[in-house]
């Protein structure tokens, strides 16, 4: 069966890359260099709301992904907005709350698509990430996402915390 998302939730499946079940979007912004390699794109004043690089420093509010990748082992800080395909929001956790979720990756958690796209994200990563049914909350659905539906998360890597060596 062909999923269906919701607009309000802007995914266009085409920037999507399938990996391990579930598919992704790297969100990182693009580093601003006008008509380095896009001369068509010379107008940063096309009319969308926040979307002219000429207004911000890239460096301040959004730095570049850095430090280690997370890998099993890790504990990783991170913030998230999930929704069900049909744009109902079902679960978040954002800069307004204060502090960021976290989790020791590599122990199963709540959804397995959440474990395995927050594996290999830096510091400063944003992706979105579509999850199927098998990796979120399958057949049984929970609270308000019915059984069968496939999620989107939006993550934001805050902290990567490495596992500690074992060779001591």
């Amino acid at each position: 069966d062909t999923v269906v998302f919701d607009p309000s939730l802007g995914i266009d499946k085409e920037d999507f890359v399938s990996s391990g079940g579930v598919w992704i979007r790297d969100d990182n912004l693009p580093d601003e260099d006008p008509g380095s390699e896009d001369p068509g794109n010379e107008d940063p004043g096309d009319g969308d709301p926040g979307d002219d690089p000429g207004d911000e420093d890239p460096g301040e509010d959004d730095p570049e992904p850095q430090g280690p990748a997370a890998g099993s082992g890790d504990i990783v800080h991170f913030w998230y907005e999930g929704f069900v395909f049909d744009g109902t929001p079902f679960d978040a956790r954002t800069p307004a709350d204060g502090e960021p979720a976290a989790l020791l990756l590599g122990v199963p958690g709540p959804l397995g698509g959440l474990l395995q796209e927050l594996t290999g994200m830096r510091e400063g990563d944003r992706r979105t990430v579509l999850v199927p049914p098998n990796l979120g909350f399958g057949p049984r659905g929970a609270g308000v996402v019915p059984p069968n539906a496939w999620l989107v998360l939006r993550l934001e890597m805050v902290e990567v915390i490495p596992a500690p060596d074992d060779e001591g």
